[in-house]
């Protein structure tokens, strides 16, 4: 293994520490104003939430999301990396109830289908050498469902409208069909995958999709981030 200058692994220490013992457990609430409605209108209030992570046992994460609600949005945006762990899909539901009877919108992270593992932060500082660690799968259908029956618009791969504020909106995100190809990708060795991914990321580019979006949603690793 390549060794490291002292003052390098002490700054990567120190970057670790802060990441595990305070940004993690210290969530934002950032307000932004943006003028892009026509003059005259009145203001629409946009909640936008991600990255989550729920665990089962974080009680203090779930009264953070729900005291969102105080909030009173006109409309709820979740981008995704919602649940970390198996059976975070009921208190991650329990805790956004009250954002789920406002109109809403969803996509998945690439989070929400495999569960975190452990990984030496050492090996950031690193080449990578290709190996890649895949934790429990998760029930994002499940969670995706719920969303959906509660009124959610599932914005993967879709473009929909909403009504906010008795305003109709539309909105699409790009995103490729993660179903009609997930039997096909699974039949692949890993090593096959890991060698389209290049490939599959200039045929996005020339579509003028967003690549990592179609490559992590299709089932395989690609060079920056794993299934």
């Amino acid at each position: 293994m390549a060794s490291l200058p002292l003052s390098v692994a002490a700054a990567g220490a120190v970057a670790v520490a802060y990441g595990a013992l305070v940004e993690r457990t210290s969530p934002r609430l950032r307000r932004v104003e943006v003028p892009l409605l026509p003059a005259g209108s009145s203001p629409l209030r946009i909640l936008h939430f991600s990255d989550a992570h729920l665990l089962p046992g974080q009680a203090w994460k779930r009264d953070w999301l729900r005291g969102l609600a105080e909030l009173q949005p006109d409309l709820v945006i979740n981008t995704g990396d919602s649940i970390a762990h198996p059976d975070s899909v009921p208190p991650f539901l329990d805790a956004i109830a009250p954002l789920l009877e406002r109109p809403g919108a969803f996509v998945f992270g690439s989070n929400d289908f495999n569960a975190p593992v452990f990984k030496n932060p050492v090996r950031y500082l690193l080449p990578d050498d290709g190996e890649r660690v895949q934790g429990a799968a998760l029930p994002w259908r499940e969670l995706g469902q719920a969303m959906s029956d509660a009124g959610w618009l599932d914005l993967s791969n879709a473009r929909g409208h909403l009504t906010a504020d008795g305003r109709r909106l539309v909105a699409s995100i790009a995103r490729q069909r993660r179903t009609a190809v997930e039997g096909i990708v699974a039949q692949m060795a890993a090593g096959r995958r890991r060698a389209l991914a290049p490939a599959l990321r200039a045929f996005a580019d020339a579509a003028g999709a967003v690549p990592l979006t179609e490559a992590w949603t299709l089932g395989w690793p690609t060079a920056d981030e794993e299934v």
